[in-house]
């Protein structure tokens, strides 16, 4: 079953695409750096031998690279999660890359590659790595583009493979990167349609009680679990949208579910109080088993802003009533923190924003690998990490590590809160906590895991781990660390 805890997933995922890196465009005669985002969702199958094929739902970002106008390079993250057949609860994370070229205004072909790390819903993936490669036709106008292509997806073991038609939706953001290089923030220059793009990053608790799990579709019994999760949310005039990630502690443990939700902002100011509604897909922990993942609701949410304009965050709580394709269903409470993120947004070209920009602090992500071995198993797992909090010689970070080589283990994953405390410039002393499950690591209980250990290094660091809870008592581990200076917005 797939499972893990991405206690930090969402955060990692979305900022390392936001702050990696960043593009530069020749606008009037200055040069002056600036990175495209375009998020995208899409659908695609991957055929598998002897059973219907998994229908899948991807959510991706990537970072534009334009060394000139009409061919683009980019790369990013990516998700993808089965919502509809047999398979609910798989899950993939991964990466791609690939060039984009202009046709004529209206129309640009993509082909890219992607290699990813997944496993759940009892799919036949092997070590979990799956490597894949898509051609698309794109169609569209002012950001907003339509793409119709053929992909192609194999995953270990060579029991999941096959091409399949694509289809996505995709939007593109123009941000401005590098602050202190081009003088943003010293003056206010561009037009008067230039925006903020507003954000907020935010963890979150969720006491659920479900029903109807697989094993017991007909009962009547209650079965209470809680959930840990992180979230990502944009806000617009009349609406915000949020996409989150989240996994079962206890009762369920493996038990993961990617949503999004939409916020019709009926009630505005310091005090909300709005509907909601729900759309994703999620599985495992044997709570749907042998039914697609889709998972559809509604609820409603109160919030109270921090600060004037909630500059300084938002607590909030919702009530969620939760429907799958199964009979699994389930009520939740959420209790969570929101913490602004606010982005100079350049909405053409030609444009840098009105609003005073300024530096608010340099992003550090860390992005590699580390290996589990036991005398019953071994794996290897990519992820990253990114700081969430630095005080002086202690950092905070959050990470996510998912298993892609070794053991069968394809389902495995873990998400880790992170304290890191610096002795020397080379030697760190670390601490983490989190969940993982998966594999047959920590099934249908407790998913808690415990770490503590060393790490050596500056910009490479190789890392050495004792771990209560993990799937052995020492990991070895090296991480690559990458900073990026982050444009804000002063109101």
């Amino acid at each position: 079953m797939r499972g893990w805890l991405k206690l930090s997933k969402l955060i990692w995922a979305l900022c390392a695409i936001l702050f990696c890196g960043n593009a530069t465009a020749l606008y009037g005669q200055t040069h002056t750096s600036f990175y495209t985002l375009q998020p995208r969702v899409g659908f695609y199958q991957m055929t598998e031998k002897g059973w219907s094929p998994l229908t899948l739902h991807l959510t991706a970002v990537d970072l534009i690279l334009s060394p000139d106008a009409h061919t683009t390079f980019y790369f990013g993250p990516r998700m993808a999660g089965n919502f509809l057949g047999v398979r609910a609860g798989y899950i993939s994370l991964g990466a791609h890359a690939g060039i984009q070229q202009q046709l004529n205004p209206k129309f640009a072909l993509r082909a890219e590659l992607d290699g990813n790390a997944g496993g759940g819903g009892f799919a036949q993936d092997g070590d979990g790595w799956v490597l894949g490669s898509t051609v698309a036709v794109m169609y569209g106008a002012r950001g907003q583009n339509l793409e119709v292509g053929c992909t192609y997806h194999y995953a270990s073991g060579g029991m999941i493979r096959g091409f399949s038609p694509y289809f996505g939706l995709s939007r593109s953001l123009q941000l401005i990167a590098q602050p202190a290089n081009n003088k943003v923030g010293f003056d206010r220059m561009g037009e008067p349609d230039a925006v903020a793009l507003r954000a907020r990053v935010g963890l979150f608790v969720q006491p659920s009680v479900g029903r109807q799990p697989y094993g017991d579709p007909e009962g009547d019994r209650a079965y209470p679990f809680t959930m840990l999760g992180a979230e990502l949310s944009f806000e617009g005039q009349r609406w915000n949208h949020a996409l989150s990630l989240s996994a079962a502690a206890d009762t369920f443990g493996g038990y993961m579910l990617v949503m999004n939700s939409v916020t019709p902002k009926f009630t505005q100011g310091n005090v909300q109080l709005n509907p909601q509604l729900y759309l994703g897909a999620g599985g495992g922990g044997r709570s749907i088993h042998y039914y697609g993942g889709l998972h559809y609701g509604l609820g409603f949410e109160a919030a109270v802003n921090l600060g004037p304009q909630g500059r300084r965050g938002q607590v909030y709580w919702n009530h969620q009533f939760m429907f799958t394709n199964g009979p699994w269903n389930y009520q939740a409470d959420q209790v969570g923190l929101r913490v602004p993120l606010t982005l100079a947004q350049v909405p053409h070209a030609n444009q840098v924003p009105t609003h005073k920009a300024v530096p608010r602090y340099t992003l550090e992500l860390g992005v590699g690998a580390k290996g589990y071995r036991s005398d019953s198993l071994w794996a290897v797992c990519v992820g990253g990490e990114v700081r969430m909090l630095h005080k002086g010689p202690i950092s905070i970070y959050g990470s996510t590590w998912w298993a892609a080589v070794g053991g069968n283990l394809g389902a495995y994953a873990e998400g880790l809160i992170d304290v890191n405390y610096r002795i020397l410039p080379s030697l760190h002393a670390t601490a983490s906590a989190g969940l993982g499950a998966g594999g047959g690591v920590n099934h249908l209980g407790d998913a808690y895991m415990l770490g503590a250990g060393l790490e050596a290094g500056r910009r490479t660091r190789l890392r050495l781990q004792l771990w209560r809870g993990a799937p052995s008592t020492v990991s070895l581990g090296l991480v690559h660390r990458i900073s990026q200076p982050i444009a804000g917005v002063a109101h």
